[in-house]
This record gives structure tokens, C-alpha cells and sequence, in this order.
């Protein structure tokens, strides 16, 4: 058996917007709590996101171990966040989160977590990690003024993968909204699983939205935990490489990226390289798993838990973000 320890920072960590330093030495373990991570094991997780993500503070143990006490999961939602449409043909069908929705109503599963509307995320938030450029721009354009800006379109990359439509702006405070709402309340204690199924959006990059993402909500709420916490791991097995994610933190050696993704055959968005391993303080803290059309679920899962046991009991993260794929 192995001790897994929660090693959190004495007061929170400063950072510049999107920029995470290197491991402070101000660093203590405030919490011995036995986790029990068995060989082969890894902690359990849980999602947030429609290209879902979830954050756990410290290792969790599986479903199949003892469990002393039960979990406290906070689950994050508002109904507006599917209302939103990206147009016609668009595969990205935020209706979807509204379905979901429903099916954890029906099976009566918010009757074991705690439900919250989340906050819209204010600008300010939203420049933690993207630039205010870029923030303001959003908060500007509307399908009827897009026109007016056929550069800052090109410059941002808005168009035909992230079109411009009724309430851009509010679905991005939405579900960036959720995503810091269930990090501050990891950090502060209140719960130890956060959903939010709007949120995942990894490839939104610092200035620039990509694959249907605009706000990149994971590395806000990652620059969240790192607040209370020394090391974040993020956990990726979108189809898609977690590109957005990776490269906010390509280089410190504070949040550790895993992603499990389609590799080749020019499939987006064409990074993810099992070579690509971070730099600088960073290297060796991103891991990438390429994979080729065909793997099934038994081979995804050994290959799951492999890499995740060994990632966890050597990484020994304060807190894990797990973004699930749409």
C-alpha cells in the first residue's frame, strides 16, 4: 500500500496572468490522510464538462475499496448554458448539456450531490488566464456587428469552427463560471468531487479561440487550485489532444498534463506527439498517449490505469482536473 500525501501551499501561490512559476520550496504537508492506492489502482475521478472536466482534491480511492466516508460532490449547472447555437451543420450542440441534465434527474443523482447555479465569470476572471484583448473582443461581438471586424475575426480566429452567434459571451461566463465555482470549492474545503458538464473547453488558447473553444475554463480553474494546492495533474481523454491545457503550462514543473487522444492522419489539431514532453522547468510534466483508430475499451482501460497509477503515486498531486471528452 502506498501513503498518498496532500502537500499544499502555506498561502496561496502569486501568479501574472496565465503564467504559473516553477515549485515554490514554500510548500508543507498540512494533511497526513491515508489514501489507499493499491498496485495497479488509481484515484477515482469524476467529470467536469461538455467536453466534460472534473476536479478531485487528492487522490480518491476506486469504488471498489472501502470507503470510510462518503464523498461530498458539488455539481454544477445552468440551464441558459444549452440554449446557445452555433448554427446550422455546427457539430457542437450545447442542447446536449440539457439532456445530460435531465438523465442525472431522472436517475435521481442529484439526490447524492450538492446542486449549484454557478456565477457568470466576470472579465476580470476571464484575463487571468486570456488576454483582456481577447476578453474584451468577445464581450463585443455580436452576429450582427461581425462584419465591422473582419480583422480581429482573422487575428482571434473566429469563424467557420468558432462562428460568432447570439450570447457568445454569456456561455463562456457560463461555463468558465462552473468551472472556477467547483475549484474555489475544492480549495476551500467544501466539497471533495466538482462537476461541471459545461465546462472542458481545452483548446482555447491565450488569444485566440480553436476547436469550438473560446474561454479555456481548465486552465482557469487550474490557475485556481494552484492557489491552495502545489501541483494540479490534468487528466485529457477527449478524442481530441488537451493542446490548449498543455501549452499554458508547457513550462512548469506545477500542473502535469496526460492526454489520451487520436494521433495522425491530420486529425485535430495535430499535436500531441508522444515526443512533445514539456520544457524547461516543464520537462517531462507533459505526457502525451497518441493512439490509432482501433483501440477497444479493454486496451484503453489497462492502458488507462497503467499510466494513472504510476502518474499519481510519483506526481503526488494536490488536486486532479479530468476533462472527459464531448
Amino acid at each position: 500500500m502506498k501513503v498518498q500525501n496532500v502537500h499544499q501551499s502555506r498561502r496561496p501561490a502569486p501568479f501574472a496572468r496565465g503564467v504559473v512559476p516553477p515549485s515554490s520550496p514554500r510548500t508543507t504537508i498540512l494533511n497526513l490522510r491515508r489514501r489507499r492506492l493499491r498496485r495497479g489502482r488509481f484515484p477515482r475521478f469524476t467529470p467536469f464538462g461538455s467536453a466534460a472536466s472534473a476536479a478531485c482534491s487528492g487522490g480518491r480511492p476506486l469504488e471498489s475499496e472501502v470507503m470510510l466516508e462518503k464523498d461530498r460532490i458539488s455539481y454544477f449547472y445552468d440551464g441558459d448554458v444549452g440554449n446557445v447555437y452555433f448554427g446550422p451543420n455546427h457539430p457542437m450542440k450545447p442542447h446536449r448539456l440539457c439532456m445530460t441534465h435531465h438523465l442525472v434527474l431522472s436517475y435521481d443523482l442529484h439526490k447524492k450531490m450538492e446542486i449549484y447555479r454557478p456565477h457568470k465569470a466576470y472579465p476580470t476572471e476571464l484575463a487571468q488566464f486570456h488576454s483582456a484583448d481577447y476578453v474584451e473582443f468577445l464581450h463585443r461581438i455580436t452576429p450582427d456587428t461581425q462584419h465591422l471586424y473582419a480583422s480581429e475575426l482573422t487575428r482571434f480566429n473566429l469563424g467557420e469552427d468558432c462562428p460568432v452567434f447570439d450570447d457568445l459571451f454569456e456561455f463562456c461566463q457560463i461555463y468558465a463560471g462552473g468551472t472556477l465555482d467547483a475549484a474555489r470549492r475544492l480549495n476551500h474545503k467544501l466539497c471533495d468531487i466538482a462537476i461541471n458538464w459545461a465546462g472542458g473547453l481545452h483548446h482555447a488558447k491565450k488569444c485566440e479561440a480553436s476547436g469550438f473553444c473560446y474561454i479555456n475554463d481548465l486552465v482557469l480553474g487550474i490557475l485556481e487550485l494552484l492557489k491552495y494546492h502545489a501541483r494540479v495533474l490534468y487528466i485529457d481523454i477527449d478524442v481530441h489532444h488537451g493542446d490548449g491545457v498543455e501549452e499554458a503550462f508547457y513550462f512548469t514543473d506545477r500542473v502535469m498534463t496526460v492526454s489520451f487522444h487520436k494521433y495522425g492522419d491530420l486529425f485535430f489539431p495535430g499535436t500531441g506527439d508522444i515526443k512533445d514532453i514539456g520544457d524547461r522547468e516543464g520537462k517531462y510534466y507533459a505526457i502525451n498517449i497518441p493512439l490509432k483508430d482501433g483501440i477497444d475499451d479493454n486496451s484503453f482501460t489497462r492502458l488507462f490505469k497503467t499510466i494513472i497509477a504510476k502518474v499519481v503515486e510519483t506526481y503526488l498531486p494536490g488536486a486532479i482536473v479530468l476533462q472527459c471528452g464531448g
